[in-house]
């Protein structure tokens, strides 16, 4: 058999595309979403004003996702880009005449914004080299900012008070210089740099004033005030960072930390963590960093006070400290022992007003506080604590009404004092619905905070908080199908024991018949024909986390195929304190797939004791992409008897060839966490522990997915045990597309991909080659799908 040519894709022994499975799964794979990006404003043509009324969103109506701008809740979202390629990130481009802030609605004072213009970048076929785009609404024009060759980061903006141009300015960082490493560059006028592109075909007009020189990692921007404070990310691994800011200050020579740029020099000020008596570094994970600015005076003579940041210095999970800029001092605000959850996301206001974010088992978590010297809140203080299952029960209804809103209350029952007279105390407030946050932000003026929320069981979508009412209301309701959304089923949180005792947490997606409603109203026990197949699902990372996510292929698998998924959080995972995360590192590798193995051991208790899942031992399958295809690879060659078959999607397949290949920038990072190539004893162990060595143990059906221009994990990485494979006596799919990266973004691809691996469990799975022989091929429609034979 050949490799055949579909399109963009080239595929091995992958079935033609069913008609009939194509219906069945159509209706979930129209399941669309939006993605708040920040505030933009519509311009009244009466007066010639403008307000922060609109929002950017990110959705997808064709083949990738574009921006869209929405002017009211539940409003028409108006598409304004039509690109092939998807849209990486989008930020609204502040008004020249603002002062201060970073204008990307989270930071240290907002910045009002011009309905006129955004940013937005995006790569080519998924090579993640992210390019920045200056769109004009007015004209529907793009104009390409950066080089088009290197990866450019978090764009942010602001102007200096003392300025009298108003001019804006765009501080980035970017791998630029050498491809490797990272600088942060600067945009003095982006109004001038947007007209000199325009006219010209010259390179970008930023200019290098801070270079990272040979040092390893990443550069994140996150924060930008007055026009000369940049606060700077210097990502190494999860457990290994730094915060510090860069200071611009009158010079006509550069300074031995920075580059001359505009008549400035840029000076180095470390912040996070401290170093040790005697100048010995320190690593710990830091992050969420943004500046607070004294609000009790006019915006001209407003001074920087300090930084507020999450760190894991000295402590397990990442706390809310505050860094003194008069007197250095650092202040831890609310203890680990207080709230045993990291940080995972900090929002200033312009009015004072301080949203901070928490990864609390996976779901996220708000709390709110303000700066003493800063207006008061006034809202009212006094709510019951509910958890997060009661919630959907008793709020879950009163949001699904078009631009329905509801006020929220500030949690008595969970206040924390903060160890800091800067700031009241933080407080939780309880949204109507628990699920993940993603982007979110306050608005310029600082009376609203947008929230992007992914429940469990229903897709991304906008909500709005205003302040100081404390009233919610929904900015958008995303598209299901024509699903029935009431048979989603909701993830239930397990934990289990691993080979050494270490709890490792999992949250387990199960068909309807198996709730625990159910095995309440029938206490017999279950028979065999009832039994449910299982997928289990690695996360990638290995740093990631599995969180209570809706994806609608689980929701699939779990009502259309009778399917269970499991996506384990083995060591390793983020969200579970710094000791978790490395206890996987280097030479502990196969320890991760050994929590695997106890997963197995904990499925046959509940098979064996009738417990609620009711899993069928006899068919279960391994699924992962990127660390996860490792993961999916290692478990089919350690429990080739428990494992039917295996999706390994972009998965690494050789540590020292992936190690090698992967993009330089990336390099020294991947080391710090799988362990040095270069070193020979290190290489020994890597090559000892790679599926590729040991794929001829792999005795189960295997489907490898990858995509050819993945910077992370090279298609070699596919190409070689796919080749391997191919030498043993069982079945072996392939698929690779030529436009995607590190995963399928684009939506033909995505299709293809799934609706092949429905196939893939179907046949080694399930068994079942004639699952959809008789399905009905009418699309879902009446707010359900239609109904097909399930698997006994």
């Amino acid at each position: 058999m050949k490799m055949e040519k579909r399109g963009n894709l080239d595929v091995f022994d992958v079935p033609a595309r069913d008609p009939a499975l194509g219906v069945r799964l159509q209706a979930y794979q129209n399941i669309r979403s939006a993605s708040f990006m920040g505030f933009g404003s519509d311009k009244d043509a009466t007066n010639g004003t403008s307000s922060d009324a609109g929002i950017y969103i990110l959705t997808r109506f064709a083949n990738s996702q574009q921006v869209h701008f929405v002017s009211q809740p539940m409003g028409m979202r108006e598409q304004l880009t039509f690109l092939d390629e998807p849209v990486k990130l989008c930020v609204a481009v502040p008004s020249s005449t603002a002062e201060g802030g970073s204008g990307d609605g989270n930071g240290s004072d907002d910045t009002p914004q011009s309905g006129g213009a955004f940013l937005y970048g995006k790569d080519a076929g998924g090579d993640e080299q992210i390019q920045f785009y200056y769109f004009d609404r007015a004209t529907g024009d793009s104009t390409m900012l950066t080089d088009g060759k290197s990866m450019h980061r978090t764009p942010k903006f602001s102007v200096s008070k003392s300025s009298s141009s108003g001019a804006l300015k765009m501080a980035y960082s970017s791998n630029a210089r050498d491809g490797t490493h990272f600088d942060v560059f600067l945009m003095d006028d982006l109004k001038k740099s947007v007209t000199t592109q325009e006219t010209t075909a010259s390179a970008t007009a930023a200019q290098l004033i801070y270079s990272s020189g040979q040092e390893p990692g990443y550069l994140l921007l996150s924060d930008f005030y007055d026009g000369g404070y940049i606060l700077v990310k210097h990502y190494v691994s999860a457990s290994d960072a730094k915060i510090f800011v860069l200071e611009a200050s009158p010079s006509s020579s550069s300074s031995s930390n920075g580059q001359t740029a505009a008549g400035e020099s840029w000076r180095r000020r470390d912040i996070a963590p401290r170093s040790l008596p005697g100048g010995a570094p320190v690593s710990a994970s830091v992050d969420c960093a943004q500046f607070i600015v004294d609000k009790s005076g006019e915006a001209d003579q407003q001074q920087l006070l300090g930084v507020l940041f999450a760190s894991g210095e000295g402590s397990n999970f990442k706390t809310l400290r505050f860094f003194d800029y008069k007197t250095e001092d650092v202040t831890e605000i609310i203890s680990e022992d207080s709230i045993p959850w990291d940080v995972e996301d900090v929002y200033v206001g312009a009015n004072g007003d301080i949203i901070v974010g928490y990864n609390e088992e996976g779901q996220s978590t708000f709390y709110y506080m303000r700066q003493i010297n800063s207006s008061t809140l006034g809202a009212s203080t006094t709510t019951t604590s509910t958890s997060c299952t009661d919630h959907g029960k008793a709020h879950g209804s009163s949001m699904k009404n078009s631009a329905t809103s509801k006020m929220i209350q500030l949690d008595k029952d969970h206040r924390h004092v903060t160890a800091s007279s800067l700031f009241s105390d933080l407080t939780r407030f309880q949204l109507p619905f628990c699920g993940v946050a993603g982007k979110c932000g306050f608005s310029p003026c600082g009376k609203r905070f947008g929230i992007s929320i992914l429940q469990a069981t229903g897709p991304t979508d906008v909500f709005m908080l205003d302040f100081p009412s404390l009233k919610l209301t929904r900015w958008t309701r995303s598209e299901v199908g024509g699903l029935d959304t009431s048979k989603f089923v909701q993830p239930k949180l397990i934990r289990y024991r691993s080979f050494d005792g270490l709890e490792i947490p999992a949250f387990v997606y199960s068909p309807a018949n198996r709730t625990e409603q159910d095995l309440h109203n029938n206490h017999n026990k279950t028979p065999h024909d009832k039994k449910t197949p299982v997928i289990v699902h690695p996360h990638g990372g290995p740093e990631g986390q599995h969180r209570p996510r809706f994806s609608p292929l689980y929701q699939y698998l779990v009502n259309e195929l009778g399917v269970a998924v499991i996506d384990p959080n083995v060591r390793g995972s983020d969200g579970y304190g710094k000791v978790f995360v490395t206890l996987d590192d280097c030479e502990k590798r196969e320890d991760s797939v050994r929590d695997i193995c106890a997963l197995l051991d904990w499925m046959k208790q509940d098979s064996e004791n009738d417990n609620l899942f009711g899993f069928d031992l006899s068919r279960i399958a391994v699924w992962g992409g990127s660390y996860g295809g490792y993961m999916t690879l290692a478990s089919l060659i350690h429990y080739p008897t428990q494992f039917k078959c295996g999706v390994d999607m972009v998965g690494i397949s050789n540590f020292v060839t992936f190690l090698e290949n992967t993009a330089s920038y990336r390099r020294v990072l991947r080391r710090k966490k799988y362990g040095d190539e270069s070193d020979p004893k290190m290489r020994a162990l890597l090559l000892k522990m790679s599926p590729l060595t040991r794929c001829n143990e792999i005795r189960s059906p295997l489907f490898i997915v990858q995509g050819k221009n993945d910077p992370r994990v090279p298609v070699t990485e596919a190409e070689q045990i796919f080749a391997e494979m191919r030498k043993n006596e069982v079945p072996v799919w392939y698929m690779c597309a030529d436009n995607e990266g590190h995963g399928f973004a684009k939506k033909d691809n995505v299709d293809a991909y799934q609706e092949a691996m429905v196939q893939f469990w179907r046949r080694f799975l399930l068994h079942d080659q004639e699952l959809y022989a008789n399905a009905a091929t009418s699309p879902a429609g009446n707010g359900r799908a239609p109904k097909i034979a399930r698997m006994s």
